[in-house]
């Protein structure tokens, strides 16, 4: 398996878990499809299911899973299915969770935003290249770069792809802060394109409705004189409303 799937692998476990999986089973089913038809794929379930529980023990998501890896002469397809049922189920609840979570932190690009960052990311790649520095940081600013081109045309990009190479940038700016100069420029360029996008996304929003004021009516207190006056007893009236606002997360 490449060694760049692990290099870039997101910082969150939850996600990198998701990362590892996809790799971890597309690799298995790629392994049984090209198998001989006298061979047997129960060293491919063995190698999928412990690789997936080496990721949950090193990501630290064992509370998810209980269990130890099972002997390779144990291991059929059956072994295989229900514990692909079990990984299944949480891939499912991770992805509906962390899709909820980072709604705030997308942004959905129109064709025209798209071909705007595509351009300025090419401008990136060309400057990028055409740095006198370190190959190291070079390889680094290129990677993350590709992660950005790729995730701009997603149907909603994740701002982190953005945010982790601006934070690249900002990290070998103590190296070569004067030739970097273009590229936050460019930086910037993308960022407002990103926040116009933004802006267009909440005028669409629908306006929260206006609660109905609740007014309470005043109460006679009873303290057995009748013929005391009402409106000398009279409660002041508060009124409940939520502000018409709605915040945007960047």
């Amino acid at each position: 398996m490449d060694l760049d799937l692990y290099e870039q692998l997101p910082r969150e476990p939850e996600r990198a878990f998701l990362v590892l999986e996809a790799a971890f089973r597309e690799e298995c089913e790629r392994a049984i499809a090209s198998m001989h038809s006298d061979d047997s794929p129960s060293v491919h379930y063995m190698h999928y299911i412990a690789k997936v529980l080496a990721a949950i023990s090193e990501l630290q998501l064992e509370s998810e899973f209980r269990g130890e890896v099972p002997q390779i002469e144990d291991v059929t397809e059956r072994t295989y299915q229900n514990f692909s049922k079990d990984v299944g189920n949480y891939v499912t609840r991770l992805k509906i969770r962390h899709g909820r979570r980072t709604s705030g932190f997308s942004v959905a690009f129109d064709s025209a935003a798209k071909v705007k960052i595509h351009h300025l990311i090419q401008q990136l790649r060309e400057f990028f290249q055409s740095l006198e520095i370190d190959d190291a940081y070079k390889g680094v600013l290129m990677k993350r770069l590709n992660a950005l081109a790729i995730e701009v045309d997603r149907s909603r990009t994740s701002l982190e792809a953005f945010g982790e190479l601006t934070i690249e940038v900002a990290a070998i700016v103590g190296v070569a802060a004067e030739k970097l100069e273009p590229a936050k420029r460019l930086l910037d360029s993308v960022a407002r394109v990103i926040w116009g996008s933004r802006q267009d996304e909440a005028k669409q929003l629908p306006r929260p409705e206006d609660r109905k004021q609740i007014e309470h009516k005043p109460k006679p207190r009873s303290d057995g004189n009748n013929d005391r006056s009402t409106g000398n007893n009279q409660v002041l009236m508060r009124r409940l409303r939520l502000p018409d606002s709605i915040v945007l997360l960047l």
